[in-house]
Protein backbone atom coordinates (compact mmCIF):
# COMPACT_ATOMS: atom_id res chain seq x y z
CA UNK A 1 0.00 0.00 0.00
CA UNK A 2 1.38 3.28 -0.50
CA UNK A 3 0.38 7.14 0.84
CA UNK A 4 1.20 10.06 -0.69
CA UNK A 5 0.63 12.49 2.63
CA UNK A 6 1.21 15.60 3.16
CA UNK A 7 -0.29 19.12 1.42
CA UNK A 8 -1.08 16.61 -1.45
CA UNK A 9 -3.88 14.16 -1.81
CA UNK A 10 -3.47 10.86 -0.33
CA UNK A 11 -3.63 7.72 -2.87
CA UNK A 12 -4.08 3.88 -1.95
CA UNK A 13 -3.54 1.25 -3.62
CA UNK A 14 -5.37 -2.14 -4.53
CA UNK A 15 -4.26 -5.26 -6.62
CA UNK A 16 -6.36 -7.77 -7.99
CA UNK A 17 -3.50 -10.48 -8.97
CA UNK A 18 -3.40 -12.22 -12.58
CA UNK A 19 -6.13 -14.83 -12.43
CA UNK A 20 -8.07 -13.71 -9.00
CA UNK A 21 -10.76 -12.12 -8.62
CA UNK A 22 -10.50 -10.31 -5.58
CA UNK A 23 -8.06 -7.48 -4.68
CA UNK A 24 -5.69 -7.26 -1.77
CA UNK A 25 -6.96 -5.38 0.87
CA UNK A 26 -7.01 -1.84 1.38
CA UNK A 27 -7.05 0.17 4.62
CA UNK A 28 -9.18 3.54 4.27
CA UNK A 29 -7.94 4.01 7.66
CA UNK A 30 -9.66 7.29 8.80
CA UNK A 31 -9.70 8.62 5.32
CA UNK A 32 -12.56 9.34 2.69
CA UNK A 33 -12.42 7.58 -0.35
CA UNK A 34 -13.06 10.13 -2.97
CA UNK A 35 -12.79 7.81 -6.24
CA UNK A 36 -11.47 4.34 -7.79
CA UNK A 37 -9.23 4.77 -10.96
CA UNK A 38 -8.36 1.10 -12.96
CA UNK A 39 -4.71 2.32 -13.49
CA UNK A 40 -4.03 -1.10 -15.84
CA UNK A 41 -7.04 -2.74 -18.33
CA UNK A 42 -9.88 -4.38 -16.79
CA UNK A 43 -11.22 -7.34 -18.18
CA UNK A 44 -15.27 -7.19 -19.05
CA UNK A 45 -16.82 -7.88 -15.84
CA UNK A 46 -18.95 -6.39 -12.93
CA UNK A 47 -17.10 -4.99 -10.00
CA UNK A 48 -18.81 -5.64 -6.40
CA UNK A 49 -16.79 -4.75 -2.76
CA UNK A 50 -15.91 -6.88 0.26
CA UNK A 51 -15.60 -5.11 3.56
CA UNK A 52 -14.47 -5.78 7.09
CA UNK A 53 -14.03 -3.53 10.23
CA UNK A 54 -10.96 -5.66 10.81
CA UNK A 55 -7.82 -6.38 8.79
CA UNK A 56 -6.72 -9.92 8.06
CA UNK A 57 -3.92 -9.74 10.58
CA UNK A 58 -6.85 -9.41 12.95
CA UNK A 59 -9.19 -12.32 11.25
CA UNK A 60 -11.56 -9.81 9.61
CA UNK A 61 -14.16 -11.74 8.32
CA UNK A 62 -14.95 -9.85 4.69
CA UNK A 63 -18.60 -9.64 3.61
CA UNK A 64 -19.85 -8.70 0.42
CA UNK A 65 -21.53 -5.28 0.40
CA UNK A 66 -25.03 -4.78 -0.45
CA UNK A 67 -27.75 -2.09 -0.87
CA UNK A 68 -30.75 -1.58 0.68
CA UNK A 69 -32.70 -3.88 -1.37
CA UNK A 70 -29.99 -7.11 -0.03
CA UNK A 71 -28.34 -6.72 -3.61
CA UNK A 72 -24.70 -6.64 -3.97
CA UNK A 73 -23.44 -2.88 -4.77
CA UNK A 74 -22.09 -2.91 -8.05
CA UNK A 75 -20.48 -1.31 -11.09
CA UNK A 76 -20.57 -2.62 -14.76
CA UNK A 77 -20.29 -4.39 -16.98
CA UNK A 78 -17.25 -2.34 -17.26
CA UNK A 79 -13.77 -3.32 -19.39
CA UNK A 80 -10.39 -1.14 -19.93
CA UNK A 81 -9.43 1.21 -18.05
CA UNK A 82 -12.07 3.33 -16.06
CA UNK A 83 -12.85 5.87 -13.19
CA UNK A 84 -15.48 5.97 -10.42
CA UNK A 85 -16.74 8.67 -8.62
CA UNK A 86 -16.90 9.84 -4.85
CA UNK A 87 -20.37 10.05 -4.61
CA UNK A 88 -20.79 6.79 -6.65
CA UNK A 89 -18.50 4.97 -3.39
CA UNK A 90 -20.07 6.66 -0.77
CA UNK A 91 -21.13 3.40 0.72
CA UNK A 92 -17.34 2.33 1.58
CA UNK A 93 -17.17 5.64 4.08
CA UNK A 94 -18.14 3.08 6.81
CA UNK A 95 -15.71 0.79 6.26
CA UNK A 96 -12.00 0.55 7.14
CA UNK A 97 -11.14 -2.12 5.12
CA UNK A 98 -12.09 -2.92 1.74
CA UNK A 99 -11.63 -5.83 -1.07
CA UNK A 100 -12.61 -4.88 -4.77
CA UNK A 101 -13.90 -7.92 -6.57
CA UNK A 102 -14.74 -8.91 -10.18
CA UNK A 103 -17.51 -10.91 -11.64
CA UNK A 104 -14.65 -12.46 -14.23
CA UNK A 105 -11.18 -13.93 -13.30
CA UNK A 106 -8.27 -11.41 -14.12
CA UNK A 107 -5.89 -12.64 -16.61
CA UNK A 108 -3.17 -10.06 -16.64
CA UNK A 109 -3.99 -8.27 -13.00
CA UNK A 110 -5.82 -5.40 -12.54
CA UNK A 111 -4.36 -2.09 -10.36
CA UNK A 112 -6.51 0.06 -8.49
CA UNK A 113 -5.69 3.47 -7.17
CA UNK A 114 -8.06 5.11 -4.60
CA UNK A 115 -7.77 8.81 -3.97
CA UNK A 116 -8.55 9.52 -0.62
CA UNK A 117 -8.64 12.59 1.93
CA UNK A 118 -8.33 12.68 5.40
Amino acid sequence: MTRIIGHRPAVLNGTILPGGTLSSEIDTGEYGVLGLIAATSFTNGTITFRVSNLSDAEGGAYVSLKNTDGDDKSFGPVSGTFALTGDDLSCLAPYRYVRIESSIAQSAGVSFILPVKG
